[in-house]
């Protein structure tokens, strides 16, 4: 209903119309989008700027954007993209375990190191060293699939494959321990 509204608004082209229809829109998504971008950023000033630029996004490109189809959808990945944005210029690598933030480790730092090699001992307790590999590579190295597959000489579904299986595990076995 409330994209329903929204884009019989915009197709009105009264302002007043689009200001209230949005401003639903808004109050309905936004605890959602700032659920969401607070999984991978601490700071609440930068979690409240970063949930108004995904509005923003959404508002400057709703011309290009299929309201037909799943709007929620669409508005958690920019929220998702927008956080890891964030994390990446702030210079920080990313471990992602399926959506979920195990740790943001800092090139320079020594602790940061230590978390890092503990991270890649409590993953070989309950993952095998395929498992593992695909992880590190995918999520440390940033790979493609693809580019995985060519290097271990697997398909690329295979790897795929292999890769939601290990999070699952892993995620099995160890629950939430590393959210931050």
């Amino acid at each position: 209903m409330l994209v329903k509204n929204l884009k019989n608004a915009l197709n009105s082209r009264n302002i007043t119309r689009i200001n209230e229809a949005f401003n639903q829109f808004y109050n309905h998504y936004f605890k959602l989008i700032y659920y969401i971008i607070s999984q991978y950023i601490d700071n609440t000033c930068d979690v409240e700027d970063l949930t108004q630029d995904v509005f923003v996004k959404f508002f400057n490109n709703i011309t290009k954007i299929d309201l037909d189809n799943n709007v929620k959808y669409y508005l958690t990945t920019i929220a998702k993209n927008t956080a890891l944005n964030f994390l990446k210029y702030q210079n920080k690598n990313i471990i992602i375990k399926d959506d979920l933030i195990l740790s943001i480790i800092d090139n320079n730092s020594t602790t940061d190191k230590y978390i890092y090699k503990n991270l890649l001992e409590d993953m070989s307790k309950y993952l095998d060293e395929l498992e593992v590999k695909i992880i590190i590579y995918h999520c440390l190295e940033g790979m493609k699939f693809k580019d995985i597959s060519k290097i271990l000489n697997k398909s690329t579904n295979t790897v795929i494959t292999i890769y939601h299986r290990a999070i699952k595990k892993y995620k099995k076995k160890v629950g939430n321990i590393y959210h931050d």
